[in-house]
């Protein structure tokens, strides 16, 4: 008994110590609002993350969408998944659902192993010749 607990803790150990967290995006704020999601082109195997930021006015809004290709990120069409590799490791990190048929058919993506999170910080930028204190917004991709 007392080996299987000690080989359980060490398997949940190993698990939780390859969770991948990387820095997909760092800029400016442009918008308000700041979230990340995954897109793709099934016909060319190819997977991307989205940032879109989005203001909100009174009679202005606008939404910027900022298409990131992240290495290590493809489409495995055998799968249907989003797929994450680094150093040998593989991660579903989404499903990707095709329903719908004709002019009514949509792609989905649901996030499986893989999830973001969106910081915003001041920091200080060295432009060369000064240093001046800026707000920046940074996303990660975790990959568990």
């Amino acid at each position: 008994m007392k080996t299987l607990f000690l080989s359980l803790v060490v398997l949940l150990t190993a698990t939780v110590s390859q969770a991948t967290s990387i820095k997909v995006y760092e800029d400016r704020p442009d918008g308000e609002h700041i979230s990340a999601s995954f897109a793709v082109n099934k016909e060319l195997g190819r997977a991307w993350v989205e940032v879109r930021e989005v203001t909100y006015g009174d009679e202005n809004s606008h939404d910027i969408t900022t298409k990131v290709k992240v290495p290590g990120l493809s489409y495995d069409a055998e799968l249907s998944a989003i797929v994450y590799e680094d150093e040998g490791r593989v991660v579903e990190c989404a499903k990707v659902v095709t329903k719908g048929r004709s002019i009514f058919r949509s792609t989905q993506i649901k996030n499986t192993n893989c999830s973001f999170s969106v910081k915003k910080l001041m920091m200080d930028i060295d432009d060369g010749f000064n240093i001046k204190r800026e707000l920046r917004v940074q996303v990660y991709l975790h990959a568990k």
